[in-house]
């Protein structure tokens, strides 16, 4: 089986990672009753996570360790122009701006990559994280990571990206597997617990969880 594991979409495209064939996929939704696969190209070994933002998706590549750069712009033959190493296991990419965000599995870390020249990605900064982060959203100057085995979620002040800091974390009860963030609140899959978590990280020193 081809595995999809991650999803991203935008405008008339949704495009999809497959960690056990390793590839993306780019497929027309624009009528939503007949979504068609329309392209493919080869990832690294094992994607977990896919990000696009304009003519690029960003595939987090967990067996390969690398952060891969896909243009898209032609959904039929999307081609790899650029890839860097990152930490072991790279599990979920976010991007924002001239930056991707990249939480690895293994090696508790977030790094920050410059990808402003899409052939030549470059690692800016590195912060540790909790043990096993398995999800990064990022909102304004701020960072949000999952982090599975440490139970937590953690805020990650990212606005100087060659030094991104940690600055607060919260419980969410056991192996938190995802985050999304919109406003003030952070919404939490809790696997552990099946549950989704809601956590108000207007004080990002001491985000709070409200609901569940």
């Amino acid at each position: 089986g081809l595995g999809p594991i991650s999803v991203s979409v935008q405008g008339r495209y949704a495009y999809i990672v497959n960690d056990t064939s390793s590839t993306l996929q780019v497929i027309n939704i624009s009528n939503p009753t007949t979504p068609a696969v329309v392209g493919s190209v080869g990832t690294g070994n094992t994607p977990w996570s896919v990000y696009v933002q304009g003519r690029y998706a960003y595939v987090a590549n967990y067996g390969a360790n690398t952060l891969q750069i896909i243009d898209v712009s032609n959904p039929t033959t999307p081609v790899a122009v650029g890839s860097v190493g990152t930490n072991t296991n790279p599990s979920s990419v976010y991007v924002q701006g001239r930056y991707a965000y990249v939480v690895n599995y293994t090696s508790s870390t977030l790094q920050i990559i410059d990808i402003s020249n899409p052939a030549v990605p470059v690692l800016v900064g590195s912060v540790g994280t909790g043990v096993f982060p398995r999800s990064v959203n990022v909102q304004g100057r701020y960072a949000y990571v999952a982090n599975f085995n440490s139970s937590t979620l953690q805020v990650i002040d990212v606005s100087s990206a060659a030094a991104p800091v940690s600055v607060g974390s919260v419980g969410t009860g056991p192996q938190p597997y995802s985050v999304y963030v919109q406003g003030r609140y952070a919404y939490v899959a809790v696997s552990g617990l099946n549950t989704l978590r809601v956590i108000d990280v207007s004080n990002p020193a001491a985000p709070v969880s409200v609901g569940s």
